[in-house]
């Protein structure tokens, strides 16, 4: 069934929202690659990934990316505006032992939370710029103690 709608999106033209809110042909190349973006809708449960992409501007001391790792070592990749919402994402990032690679590995985290994290982080970005009414950030039940933890560990 996923393989049907990816190839439907490739028939239509129509690609889905990437994690950084970046558009087709802005320099971002698809690879095989092992990072995963958010292809959450803000009116609807996050559903799953569908496109492995490739973020050049992911090295250096301010790239325009950075690289969460989860506890299941799957890496979710996030613009650095946006991750350093959270103090101590912001915090590991710039702190003496940061290096160059722009990674930030939460292995206490499940990747679930993660994606949720980047979903809701993006969320937020679109949505404080935004006057007047908006559309609740979904949360499954399920998962909301989780979460919970999780954004007071990273001070969101």
């Amino acid at each position: 069934m996923e393989n049907e709608e990816i190839e439907k999106l490739k028939e239509t033209s129509e690609a889905p929202a990437r994690m950084d809110g970046s558009e087709k042909g802005d320099g971002i190349e698809e690879s095989d690659s092992s990072r995963v973006y958010c292809d959450h809708k803000p009116s609807a449960p996050p559903q799953t990934c569908k496109k492995k992409i490739f973020y050049p501007g992911l090295n250096g001391n301010n790239s325009v990316y950075v690289k969460l790792v989860s506890r299941e070592n799957d890496e979710f990749v996030i613009r650095r505006s946006r991750a350093e919402k959270s103090k101590t994402i912001r915090d590991m990032l710039q702190g003496p032992n940061a290096g160059t690679d722009n990674t930030v590995y939460l292995h206490m985290v499940s990747s679930k939370c993660v994606k949720a994290l980047c979903c809701y982080l993006n969320w937020q970005y679109e949505y404080l710029k935004k006057k007047g009414e908006y559309e609740a950030f979904y949360i499954a039940p399920e998962d909301s103690m989780d979460l919970f933890f999780m954004s007071a560990y990273l001070e969101l």
